[in-house]
C-alpha cells in the first residue's frame, strides 16, 4: 500500500489591504481535519478532490487529508495564524507517517509575518521532517510566486518534477535537475518511457525514470486534472 499525506492552507494575500489574515479568520472559514475534509472537498473542483481521487483509481494508494484550510483573499496572515496552521499540518504529517509521498495542496500567492513565501516556509519545515528521499508534491494557482526556496525543497533526489498547464499530448513530465529529461507517462510497453534528456547524468537519469515509474498514477492523475 502506498500512503500519501495530504494537508496545507490556500490564501492569495493582498498586501496593501489593511485587513490582516487572523487566526480567528481561518477558525471561522474552517481549519479541517480528516474525514471532514473528504466531505467537504471530495466532490468539489478542486485540487484536493484530484488528490483524494487518486485512491479510487488505485487500491493500491491511500491518500490519507490530514489538515486543511481555506480563507479568501485580504491582506498578510498573522504570525499567529502561520505559525497555527504550520504547526498542526507538520504535526499531523509527523505523527501519522511515516509516508511514500506528500501532496500539498496549496495556493502560492500567501504572504505572512514575518514570511513573505510561507507556503516556501512550510515546504522546508515538511521537507525536514520527511527527508530528502519522500516526494513532495505542491500544486500551485497560476497567481503563485514561486521562489527558490520553494523549487529547491520540491526536489527529490536533487530532482524536480513538472507537468507544464499549457503543454501537450502525449501525457508526459519534464524532470530537472543538473540537466534535464523528458519522459511520457505511458511509453509503447505502458511504462513511463524517455523521449531524450539533455546533461542528465546518468545515475540522475536513472533516479528520475524510477521517480515516475513509483509515481506514475499520479502524475496521469495530474495530468489528467490540467490537461482532461
Amino acid at each position: 500500500m502506498i500512503r500519501i499525506a495530504t494537508a496545507g492552507f490556500q490564501h492569495e494575500s493582498n498586501t496593501f489591504s489593511t485587513i490582516p489574515a487572523t487566526l480567528a479568520k481561518f477558525e471561522l472559514s474552517g481549519i479541517l481535519e480528516g474525514d471532514a475534509i473528504r466531505c467537504e472537498y471530495a466532490s468539489s473542483q478542486s485540487t484536493l478532490a484530484g488528490f483524494l481521487a487518486l485512491a479510487d483509481e488505485d487500491p493500491q494508494v491511500q491518500v490519507v487529508p490530514l489538515v486543511f484550510s481555506r480563507l479568501t483573499p485580504m491582506g498578510a496572515i498573522t504570525a499567529e495564524a502561520i505559525e497555527h496552521l504550520m504547526q498542526r499540518i507538520t504535526t499531523a504529517i509527523r505523527d501519522q507517517g511515516p509516508w511514500d509521498g506528500i501532496l500539498l495542496p496549496q495556493h502560492g500567492a500567501a504572504v505572512s509575518v514575518p514570511w513573505l513565501d510561507p507556503d516556501g516556509e512550510l515546504l522546508r519545515r515538511v521537507r525536514a521532517l520527511v527527508g530528502p528521499d519522500v516526494p513532495i508534491g505542491m500544486a500551485l494557482d497560476m497567481h503563485a510566486n514561486i521562489a527558490q526556496q520553494l523549487v529547491a525543497n520540491a526536489r527529490a533526489h536533487g530532482l524536480r518534477i513538472i507537468i507544464f498547464t499549457d503543454d501537450h499530448e502525449p501525457a508526459h513530465v519534464h524532470v530537472f535537475g543538473d540537466g534535464h529529461a523528458k519522459i511520457n507517462l505511458i511509453g509503447p510497453d505502458g511504462a513511463p518511457a524517455l523521449v531524450r534528456a539533455e546533461n542528465m547524468k546518468a545515475s540522475d537519469l536513472r533516479r528520475a525514470m524510477q521517480l515516475v515509474r513509483d509515481q506514475q498514477e499520479a502524475f496521469l492523475a495530474k495530468w489528467r486534472e490540467f490537461h482532461g
